[in-house]
Formats: structure tokens, sequence, C-alpha cells
């Protein structure tokens, strides 16, 4: 996702800030649909524990088999919640991934960092980095269009 050896590649992959953000709304859906399916869940358990002799068979029935479902569909949903990464996690996985001395010294060189604070700080390091790239691309724009005139 982020590159630093060739100069004419994106250090950042733009598909990166793209699933980042998709799956920090499917994490927020999905914890709500778990907490929907808990609240049902308590619904139906009270529909079945409540009065079981004013209600026919079929009925209770019916509040089991709900209650049962919402409750896996609570479970289910809570655990693909629980290992969805943050935005700042996906970024941080990202950026280690990319780390090694030697880029390590470059990042240093660029913007002062330290390993430490480049983990630490995800979305600022990324941030900083696309600002250098900013400058040094209009540095370059700048330089050709002095060298064309």
């Amino acid at each position: 996702m982020i590159n630093f050896a060739n100069g004419s590649e994106p250090i950042i992959n733009p598909w990166l800030f793209y699933l980042a953000d998709i799956l920090d709304a499917a994490k927020i859906v999905i914890g709500i649909v778990a907490m929907a399916s808990a609240v049902m869940a308590f619904v139906y358990l009270g529909s079945y524990s409540t009065d079981r002799k004013y209600k026919k068979e079929e009925e209770l029935k019916n509040a089991l088999r709900s209650f049962k479902i919402s409750t896996v569909t609570c479970a289910i949903s809570l655990s693909v919640a629980v290992f969805i990464p943050s935005k700042n996690t996906i970024y941080t996985m990202a950026i280690a991934q990319a780390l090694t001395p030697d880029n390590i010294r470059i990042i240093y060189d660029a913007t002062g960092k330290t390993a430490e604070d480049i983990l630490n700080g995800g979305s600022e390091f990324i941030k900083d980095i696309m600002d250098y790239g900013v400058e040094k691309i209009n540095e370059i724009r700048s330089g050709s269009s002095e060298d064309e005139e």
C-alpha cells in the first residue's frame, strides 16, 4: 500500500483511504445490527417467558425460534465487528509493512520523526508524508517551469 522505492508510483495507494473509510463505516453498521439483534433477543425472550400459560404453543415456538435467530445474529455481528480494524489501525498496519531501516532514515530526514513516532502517529504520519510529497511535486513543477522559460 505504501511505496517509497519508485518515484513514479504513489507513496500511498489511494485505495487504502477508500477501504479504511468503508471498513470504518461497516464496523459501525455491524455494531448497530448487533445491538438491534440483542434488543430483539431480549424482546423475544420476554415474550416467551411471560404469560406462557395464556399463549398458544405455536406462538411460544415462534418466539423461541426468533430468540435463537436474534442471539446467533448478535453473536456473529459482534464477532465480525471486533475483528474489523479501525481506520488508524489500517494506516498503522500499512505503515508498519513499509518500514525498513532505509525508509526510516528517509522519513526521519524528511519529517524528523522516529519509527515509534511514525507508528504511533498513524494518520498524522500519512498526512506529513503527503504534504512532503506535494512539496516535492511543487518544487519539481516550479523548477521545470523555470527551465522552460
